[in-house]
C-alpha cells in the first residue's frame, strides 16, 4: 500500500509538473502579446502626437488662409477619431488575450481535478481490493472540489 501511495504521488507530480510547464509557456506567449499590444498603442500615440505637433506649427502661420486652417483642423479631428478606433481595437485584443488566459486557467483547474479524481479512484480500487483480500476495513475520503 505504501508503494502504491508513493507511486501515486510520483505520477501526480510528473503530470502536474508537465502541465505547469505548458501553462507557463502559454502565459509567456500571452504576456508577449500584451506587451506587443501596449507597444503598438505607444507607437501609434507617438505618431499621432507628432502629426498634431506638425499641424499646430502650420496653424501658427499668420498668412494661413481660413480654408486651409479649416482643412488642417478637420484632419486633426480625423486623426483623433483614428486614435480612438486604434485604442478600441487594441483594448479588444487585450480583452481577447485576457479571456484566453482565463479559459486556460479554468481548463487547468478542471484537468487537475479530473486527474486527482481518476487517480484517486484507481488507488482506492487497488486499496479496496487489497483490503478485501487481507480482510481489513478502509475508510478513504476524497478531496472536495472548492
Amino acid at each position: 500500500m505504501k508503494s502504491a501511495l508513493t507511486e501515486y504521488k510520483g505520477m501526480l507530480n510528473t503530470i502536474v509538473s508537465s502541465d505547469d510547464a505548458s501553462i507557463k509557456e502559454y502565459y509567456g506567449v500571452a504576456n508577449k502579446e500584451m506587451d506587443q499590444a501596449a507597444d503598438s498603442r505607444k507607437q501609434f500615440y507617438d505618431f499621432v502626437k507628432q502629426v498634431q505637433s506638425d499641424c499646430s506649427k502650420l496653424l501658427d502661420n499668420p498668412n494661413l488662409l481660413p480654408e486651409m486652417m479649416m482643412e488642417i483642423l478637420n484632419r486633426e479631428t480625423e486623426l483623433v477619431k483614428m486614435a480612438n478606433e486604434k485604442d478600441t481595437e487594441i483594448r479588444q485584443q487585450e480583452k481577447e488575450i485576457e479571456d484566453k488566459v482565463n479559459k486556460k486557467d479554468s481548463e487547468k483547474r478542471e484537468f487537475n481535478w479530473k486527474l486527482v479524481g481518476g487517480i484517486s479512484f484507481a488507488l482506492m480500487t487497488v486499496a479496496g481490493i487489497s483490503a478485501g483480500v487481507l480482510g481489513g476495513k478502509i475508510d478513504f475520503k476524497l478531496p472536495k472540489k472548492s
